[in-house]
């Protein structure tokens, strides 16, 4: 299982009340996207990683950048269940977002490694 295709999902709540919050919330969510995230919804993203170890590095990175007053889970899914996942828009049945081209993959991976992302 350790070199099995993953995806990481988060699904999250942040305070919004404040000014302040606003902007945390919208920067964590930022952030995500340029660690290579998808937003599905409002506050459940989701990310491909190669293999298990990087699943789980790219689960801890997020949560270090959480909020200090919000509330996430981290829900890991191999390939194979993340395809077998029902998603309906407008009434009609989907299928889930597709593993991402290889390029894609390793310019995400490398910036993991990247300082500035650790």
């Amino acid at each position: 299982m350790e070199d099995r295709p993953m995806w990481v999902m988060l699904m999250f709540d942040l305070p919004v009340a404040t000014k302040e919050q606003q902007r945390e919330a919208n920067r964590f969510r930022q952030e995500l996207v340029n660690d290579g995230y998808l937003r599905l919804q409002l506050s459940v993203y989701a990310r491909f990683c190669p293999t298990i170890q990087r699943a789980k590095r790219a689960g801890e990175v997020a949560l270090a950048r959480l909020p200090d007053e919000g509330y996430c889970r981290v829900l890991y899914l191999t390939d194979h269940q993340w395809h077998r996942m029902v998603v309906v828009e407008h009434r009609k049945r989907v299928d889930p977002e597709p593993e991402p081209a290889q390029l894609t993959i390793f310019s995400a991976s490398e910036e993991e490694k990247s300082p500035a992302h650790t």
